[in-house]
Order: structure tokens, then sequence, then C-alpha cells
């Protein structure tokens, strides 16, 4: 966690670097957490038998204005993912799977500018490097957990691909600080499965999340 967090800064100032945006644009920085509901989804997926396994997520974004209204809102989050299923029958297995996810967003505010609450809705696409993977079986109070083998990882997609949709609201708390709450949808578009007659098995998640915002440059 120490080197993801020494990361961040340097993700998002190299994203913000690329986007081209007006000279004098204020720029703003969020950074906060929040909660993650995810899953498998794909014709490779029984929905009798994998369940939703709620996680947390945590990182920084920053809004770029490149127009009126619009944005472009690159990040770095810590994302945990997986699932959980009880086709053991004797105990609940649930993989947990942990990625670094960089989303390129584009924001769209629907609100004008002299407007102190800011709605928006925010799409784009999102790259995930998997930077942990555990398997843990729990049996009524007893819990097992080992990490993935290694040579499961020749048959599991460590770096995804995927799309973001959601919407945010923002308010100031003071002249500095503001408050954004968001939510919305993250779905992966590559199957986790690498073997060489591949199931589809996607990453979904559903997450909301709240940040401290604040001006940078200008």
């Amino acid at each position: 966690m120490n080197r993801l967090h020494r990361a961040v800064p340097a993700i998002l100032l190299a994203v913000a670097l690329a986007v081209p945006g007006s000279a004098d644009a204020q720029m703003t920085m969020g950074v906060g957490g929040g909660i993650v509901s995810a899953t498998f989804v794909g014709d490779g997926v029984s929905d009798t038998d994998i369940q939703s396994r709620t996680g947390l997520s945590l990182g920084a974004w920053l809004a770029v204005p490149i127009a009126d209204r619009i944005s472009i809102v690159p990040g770095a989050h810590y994302v945990q993912k997986g699932a959980q299923s009880d086709e053991l029958g004797f105990a609940t297995a649930t993989l947990e799977l942990a990625y670094l996810e960089i989303p390129v967003l584009l924001s769209f505010r629907l609100t004008p500018a002299e407007s102190s609450t800011a709605f928006s809705l925010f799409a784009g696409p999102s790259f995930a490097f998997e930077v942990g993977c555990s398997i843990r079986l729990t049996e009524g109070s007893t819990e097992v957990s080992e990490d993935c083998d290694d040579a499961d990882a020749d048959e599991r997609q460590t770096f995804d691909i995927g799309g973001m949709l959601g919407a945010g609201v923002g308010f100031p708390i003071n002249d500095r600080l503001g408050l954004m709450l968001s939510g919305g949808v993250d779905l992966g578009l590559r199957t986790l499965d690498t073997a060489s007659d591949p199931e589809d098995i996607k990453n979904r998640a559903f997450f909301g999340s709240v940040a401290l915002t604040f001006p940078v440059g200008g």
C-alpha cells in the first residue's frame, strides 16, 4: 500500500499533463474513498452460485476543465473487487481481488457555474492492474485465507479494461474545500479467464464514494 500511495500523485500528474486544457483553467482535486459491491458476470457465471463481495475504494482524481461545463477527470484508485460463493456447501469461498484502477473520465456539469451545488454525469474507460489476489474460506467462525497460487496467474487475467458510468453532486464546505458524493457502475470488458478454452467471466462493481475537493493551479 505504501508504494501505491506514492504512485498516485505521479500517475495523476502524468495523465493531467497529457490532457489538453485551458491555460487559465481552475483544476479541482478530489481525495476520498467509498464502498464497492462487486461480483462476476458473463456466460460462464451462474447467478445461483455467485454472490457479491463488499469492498473498499481509496484514491484521488483531478478534474481538468476543457470546455464550458466539460472536464476530463483522470484518477488513480485502490479498489477491492471479487465475489463469493456457497457452492462448496460446507463453507463460503470468497475470491478477493484488489486493483490499481486508472479511470480517464469525461464529466459534464448539469448545473451552471454560478450555482453552488454542482450536479454532474461522468463516463469513460478505466484501466485496472491487479495488485492483490487471495482466496478466503469461511465456515462458521473459522476463516482460512491464502494467496492465489502463482500458477493460477497464468489462467487469470491480471489486467482489465473497463467502462465507468455514474453521477455526482458537489457542494462547498468553505472557500477552499468542497464535498463530492458520487456513485455509478464499473463494468469489466475482458474475461478474467485466460485458459486455452476461456469462459466468459467479467468484473462488475457498483460503487459509492465521498471525496474532499479543493482547487489546484489556476
